[in-house]
């Protein structure tokens, strides 16, 4: 055994000193020998372990060459594309070079492993790059950069009369010609390695900026006066940074699918039928990252309805109940003249949610003010429940919501009448002249609870208790 243990410690020390000095040929001639000594697990590890060295040098070596260019040389637009794109091949020029000596001496089911060990390193060199490319083209650190106070100051380029900023060009425009050159390898692995980074970066790195954003949220200038003593331009700014954080969010998404779709007509033309299986998993990958950004999106429209639209929105709605409906002729005809409820809801929605449409994505906007108005009706009901009417009262009330809805409409591409829906048939209720017409009201498909139905009539001051139980029952 003292034999046995002497040459495996010189066999190790010439193994390392091989690693150490580079020297590939014989790295690779002593990998053959581990299987033949009953010790192929550890041999595959050390081969793994120097291939993934190999890689690491190779992305070393590319990003350090990053550095060093100069913004004059003519590819220094799309030098980022270029060193993902000659690490990708690098590598697949390592996986190819060990392949058959793997197979030969490990056997087919150890190539995995091998492949393991170098993909990881591919990707950490990849994502390396990628946070160069962040940080050279300053986006990475827009989150910390607003909450500072002395460096209030969007990091991002944002060109004049574009809800977007340079995040979103920039990004896809390296995902894009990364994933393009990589394709013209006609290497399928190649291929999916970069559709899978490009989709773990957009997923991990590029999302996580936006959300940093949205999470620090949209200033009033309360907010600023309890927690950040911010100036007047400072809150300009968080504002202007939110915003388009959530308009970045929005044409990512959209950018997802061009490149998605671009990718895989290219893929067609140079790849297998087989090999298309490979391709259209990591397309599939790619497609749902656009659930990331669906999130992010989520939370800011509800951060900036919360902050910007409903802190205005309730107080002037809430007016509804500061008012008598139980009206007589000269009241109803008056208001039908001038009705100052009706005019400050309009304005409202005119001086908050309006100017938006200027400042946000059309997809967006339209989601704003959908969700404003649903909003609004919910928060109306709640509070015509808590009144009073006389018919007249409720002729107001229906004339007030016809006119809402046609307005609100205008404001969006879709119609508001489905938001209107209860509030509508609650009106219809209310101009009951008689209770025998309920019946026939009833009848009309009634998107309210025959419990709510009887919560209505006993809004009208005129309708006796008893005989709303016996009609509805």
């Amino acid at each position: 055994w003292v034999r046995e243990f002497m040459i495996k410690q010189w066999y190790q020390r010439r193994v390392r000193g091989a690693v150490k000095e580079n020297m590939e040929d014989k790295v690779m001639r002593f990998t053959k020998l581990y299987p033949m000594v009953g010790r192929a697990e550890e041999g595959l590890a050390k081969l793994g372990n120097y291939l993934a060295r190999k890689v690491a040098g190779k992305g070393q070596t590319h990003l350090a060459g990053i550095l060093k260019t100069s913004k004059e040389d003519k590819r220094w637009s799309v030098m980022y594309a270029d060193t993902l794109t000659r690490l990708f091949e690098d590598t697949a020029r390592v996986v190819e070079g060990v392949l058959p000596l793997v197979e030969e001496c490990y056997g087919e089911g150890s190539v995995e492993r091998i492949l393991c060990c170098i993909q990881d390193e591919c990707v950490r060199q990849a994502r390396a790059t990628f946070t160069n490319f962040l940080q050279t083209r300053n986006v990475i650190d827009i989150a910390s950069a607003i909450n500072n106070s002395e460096q209030a100051v969007s990091l991002e380029r944002r060109e004049e009369k574009s809800l977007a900023s340079s995040i979103v060009d920039d990004t896809c425009y390296v995902i894009q010609k990364s994933v393009q050159r990589a394709i013209s390898s006609k290497n399928v692995d190649t291929t999916c390695a970069m559709i899978n980074n490009a989709a773990s970066i957009l997923s991990v790195d590029v999302c996580k900026v936006l959300l940093d954003v949205i999470i620090t949220g949209y200033p009033t200038s309360s907010s600023y006066s309890w927690n950040q003593q911010g100036t007047e331009e400072q809150m300009k700014e968080q504002r202007e940074a939110f915003l388009t954080a959530l308009n970045n969010a929005r044409a990512i998404i959209e950018n997802i699918l061009k490149l998605a779709k671009g990718f895989e007509a290219k893929c067609e033309k140079n790849f297998t039928e087989e090999m298309m299986k490979k391709v259209h998993s990591c397309l599939s990958c790619l497609r749902d990252v656009q659930s990331d950004f669906s999130e992010v999106l989520r939370k800011g429209e509800a951060s900036l309805c919360k902050v910007a639209v409903y802190s205005k929105l309730h107080p002037v709605v809430a007016e509804v109940t500061s008012t008598s409906h139980i009206l007589s002729e000269d009241s109803f005809l008056s208001l039908q003249l001038e009705d100052p409820w009706l005019q400050e809801v309009v304005k409202m929605f005119g001086e908050v949610v309006v100017p938006l449409e200027s400042l946000l994505h059309t997809e967006i906007y339209h989601s704003i003010v959908s969700t404003s108005i649903s909003e609004m009706t919910e928060y109306l009901e709640k509070l015509v429940m808590m009144c009073s009417f006389s018919q007249l009262g409720g002729l107001m009330l229906e004339r007030r919501l016809r006119f809402l809805s046609t307005y609100l409409s205008s404001l969006s591409r879709w119609s508001a009448r489905e938001q209107f829906a209860r509030l509508n048939y609650i009106a219809l209720l209310l101009c009951a002249e008689q209770l025998s017409e309920v019946s026939e009201i009833f009848f009309i498909s009634s998107p309210l609870s025959i419990q709510d139905v009887r919560k209505c009539l006993k809004l009208r001051t005129d309708f006796r208790r008893e005989e709303i139980e016996k009609i509805i029952n």
